[in-house]
């Protein structure tokens, strides 16, 4: 209850995380995949994810931080709520901003670029080490060809 007798809601956020998920109707997979053109196409899904991933860790680190010294008060809980979600909000849509850009980056230079295997190649070994620092043995594209 405030100092005027009305009552008033306050959030905080505890165990902020965040986590990668990859959505297979976003993805370019697709079982019709010419047989020598998988291997290719499955690795450059992966490092998508690994992306993804990569994201979704660099946000997890200073989750709590993000949010430790959050006070929101409000009249009502709904709007207590909303504001806390709006708050998580912005953080996420900014990250995504960051994501989205090295996503669009990785698809110039692994299709555009006059050597997009070799291109493909770079990214698939950054990500690994990217993957590594954040403490995950990477990823493994293995596709065997009939």
């Amino acid at each position: 209850m405030s100092e005027d007798g009305e009552i008033s809601y306050l959030v905080h956020i505890r165990h902020l995380r965040f986590m990668a998920q990859m959505l297979p109707d976003c993805s370019w997979w697709n079982p019709q995949t010419r047989t020598r053109d998988m291997r290719r196409v499955l690795e450059h899904e992966q490092i998508h994810f690994a992306l993804i991933e990569i994201g979704a860790r660099q946000l997890d680190r200073p989750a709590e931080r993000l949010v430790r010294d959050l006070e929101i008060t409000a009249p009502s809980r709904s709007q207590a709520e909303a504001a806390a979600q709006a708050h998580v909000e912005a953080i996420v849509e900014l990250a995504l901003v960051t994501l989205r850009e090295r996503h669009a980056r990785f698809d110039r230079e692994a299709h555009k670029h006059p050597l997009p295997d070799y291109w493909q190649g770079v990214w698939w070994n950054h990500v690994q080490r990217e993957l590594m620092a954040h403490g995950v043995d990477g990823v493994n594209a293995s596709i065997d060809s009939p």
